[in-house]
C-alpha cells in the first residue's frame, strides 16, 4: 500500500514493515520542526490501526 500527497511524502507498507520516503524538504521531518513529522506520524498510525482490523 502506498499513499502520498503534494509530491513530498510516500508511505510504503509491505506485510510487516513501514517505510517513509521523503522526497521534499528533509528538514520537514526533523523532530520539533512542525507539521511534516506530525503528518507522517499520523499517517503511519492510521495505517497501522487499519492493518490491525
Amino acid at each position: 500500500m502506498a499513499a502520498g500527497w503534494a509530491g513530498q511524502y510516500v508511505l510504503v507498507v509491505p506485510e510487516e514493515a513501514l517505510t517513509i520516503v521523503v522526497t521534499g524538504e528533509p528538514e520537514g521531518l526533523h523532530p520539533g520542526s512542525g507539521s511534516g513529522l506530525t503528518v507522517a506520524r499520523d499517517l503511519a498510525a492510521a495505517l497501522v490501526a487499519e492493518q490491525a482490523r
